[in-house]
């Protein structure tokens, strides 16, 4: 079959054309005349790079609503510049704006209290005074737990 083919006059025309098709395209190319549609997507050198938001933290609230940690489908807060499980802790980290939702990305963190879960939902709803008296809660509650372990302590030290 591909004797009869290319043993024709015409299959023998369609090679010649196949040649100097190629031919014509390599030659273009090698002295850079080709603008093919493939070319179009590089930006041309006057125009500045676009602004790119790298290192970018914000996450849009709708988003964070939805969300759920992809361990434990637990609700998810944004304290810092991360995102946090309000059950197991992790930490999942944001890249451009965008929640990296990957267990295998995730830090092991403490559990936030109720009061840092609060903060952190009254900043994201843009309560600066809720947050603020939230954050204030939470510090008080930490520094009343660790004043209470260390009262546990000294008890134990002299009992013993």
């Amino acid at each position: 079959m591909f004797r009869f083919i290319f043993g024709t006059w015409i299959g023998r025309l369609l090679m010649f054309l196949a040649a100097v098709g190629a031919a014509a395209w390599g030659v273009r190319r090698f002295l850079g005349l080709d603008q093919s549609e493939s070319d179009d997507w590089a930006p041309s050198p006057e125009e500045p790079p676009a602004e790119t938001s790298a290192g970018s933290t914000d996450v849009d609230a709708s988003l964070l609503e939805i969300l759920a940690c992809p361990e434990d489908k637990q609700p998810i807060v944004k304290m810092d510049d991360k995102i946090v499980c309000t059950a197991c802790g992790k930490r999942y980290p944001i890249r451009d704006g965008i929640p990296v939702m990957l267990i295998d990305e995730a830090e092991e963190g403490p559990v936030p209290t109720e009061a840092e879960v609060a903060a952190a939902r009254a900043a994201l709803q843009g309560e600066p005074e809720a947050a603020g008296a939230a954050t204030a809660e939470a510090a008080e509650a930490s520094a009343d737990a660790g004043s209470a372990d260390q009262a546990a302590e000294g008890t134990e030290k002299q009992a013993g």
